[in-house]
């Protein structure tokens, strides 16, 4: 019987897949073998590894080749790093089980390491994805080969994509019916608990999942409630950090705007350019930014009071996960507004680039990439 955790949250993908039969019909569509001896299978998932609170959903031996198995219901570019960090301690705990010795003479054989991403999330993804770790390198040095490449397969398993793998194996095939039967009812604006309650009777009706949904019902409840509620929260998060991270670079361009002499009008059509907003909102938050007083400009062209503002527009790179991306994509927006107010304002090139630097935190090098994204020599 499949029991939650109540310290750690299980997720529906790893309650349905917990089994030896299940996860060796989803090994032979995924890898298009036909194994048919369950006891082939032996289940190695450490159960002491746990990301951001959640388990980690399966890890198997079958013919020596170690299957990782994760689902996702987010796009995550750092799944080959968590990989990496997962296979390490299912070798390190296959070295101890056998008694290897790694200071030896003699070669170690290992098993075959293998990682599948199942992804269900709503942002549309292609039916196949490889994920690699080198993506994530630095590119400071592109004749170096990295000795170290670890991939994952993201396979999207919405109801649409991959018919073809949900044709061989039902199990997943109807893992992603009840999915889709509980996002419907979401959409139709029922409650989470009555859209989970809803989809499991559906299907129970409709035969999906039914004899799992019976023996489970109270415990899948469970597990779609904490699962959406996480996703609800994340999505929360995530644009609260957008609204944050716009308002800071909206907030820079207001503020360097006016320390370099440009009249209210034209700061308030700067932020109806930069960043689409109506007359009244881009007149709203010029009033709240702009200084009292203005600082003239010096000779070279750089105000006065410049420096006084720049604690106000660093940026934290260190934030969470599940807020990175929209942090960086509008602090790009700002970054890119800030470079070309300069050189409308033909700021020379050299000193746009140590201000932006300045003014995000940023390396000399990095600087020097936004420029040669956004600079463009004379514009007016």
């Amino acid at each position: 019987m499949v029991k939650v955790n109540k310290k750690y949250k299980d997720r529906l993908f790893r309650m349905v897949f917990h089994e030896k039969e299940a996860l060796l019909a989803l090994y032979n569509a995924v890898s298009g073998s036909s194994f048919t001896d369950p006891d082939e299978v032996e289940i190695v998932t450490l159960d002491d590894v746990i990301y951001m609170g959640t388990k980690n959903d399966a890890a198997f031996l079958i013919d020596d080749i170690l299957n990782l198995y994760e689902h996702q219901s987010t796009q995550n570019p750092n799944m080959p790093l968590r990989g990496v960090f997962y296979m390490a301690d299912e070798y390190r705990r296959y070295i101890d089980k056998y008694r290897l010795n790694v200071y030896g003479n003699s070669l170690i054989r290992l098993p075959l390491p293998q990682y599948y991403v199942f992804y269900n999330g709503l942002k549309e993804e292609p039916d196949r994805t490889e994920l690699k770790i080198s993506d994530a390198y630095s590119k400071k040095y592109p004749d170096l080969v990295p000795c170290l490449e670890f991939k994952a397969t993201m396979l999207n398993i919405n109801i649409g994509h991959n018919q073809e793998l949900m044709e061989h194996c039902q199990k997943l095939k109807e893992y992603a019916q009840f999915v889709d039967e509980v996002r419907k009812r979401l959409d139709e604006g029922a409650r989470l608990e009555d859209a989970a309650d809803g989809a499991v009777n559906s299907c129970i009706e409709k035969g999906i999942l039914a004899e799992f949904l019976i023996t489970h019902r109270a415990e899948v409840n469970e597990v779609v409630l904490t699962e959406y509620d996480e996703q609800f929260h994340i999505a929360c998060e995530k644009e609260e950090s957008r609204q944050e991270g716009l308002e800071e670079g909206m907030k820079a361009l207001v503020e360097t705007c006016a320390e370099l002499g440009i009249p209210k009008a034209g700061i308030i059509q700067k932020l109806q350019e930069k960043f689409a907003l109506s007359h009244e909102s881009a007149e709203k938050y010029a009033e709240e930014w702009m200084p009292v007083k203005k600082a003239g400009l010096t000779q070279s062209g750089e105000s006065q009071t410049l420096t006084e503002y720049d604690s106000q527009f660093h940026i934290s790179c260190e934030k969470e996960d599940s807020r990175q991306e929209g942090i960086r994509q509008v602090r790009e927006q700002g970054i890119k507004a800030l470079i070309e107010a300069y050189a409308e304002l033909d700021i020379p090139r050299a000193r746009i680039a140590e201000k932006v630097a300045e003014k995000f935190s940023l390396s000399k090098d990095t600087s020097e990439k936004y420029m040669e994204t956004w600079f463009q020599e004379g514009r007016h």
